[in-house]
């Protein structure tokens, strides 16, 4: 969430998977790790993961 934080994620607008996955890439997790969060995430219904490996956030976060 703190990623999505920092890209300043909302609504209205898409995020790329890649431009989440490689700071945390970098910060040392790992694809597994990163696949499980995001699927965790659909299921709190905090996100909807949509066409083109990007993914909208489905309710206010900060």
């Amino acid at each position: 969430m703190n990623e999505l934080r920092l890209l300043k994620a909302n609504r209205e607008t898409s995020i790329s998977l890649l431009d989440i996955s490689i700071p945390l890439s970098a910060a040392g997790f790992t694809v597994a790790d990163i696949v499980d969060a995001l699927f965790q995430m659909k299921l709190d219904k905090d996100i909807d993961l949509i066409n083109g490996d990007r993914l909208r956030i489905t309710r206010d976060i900060l």
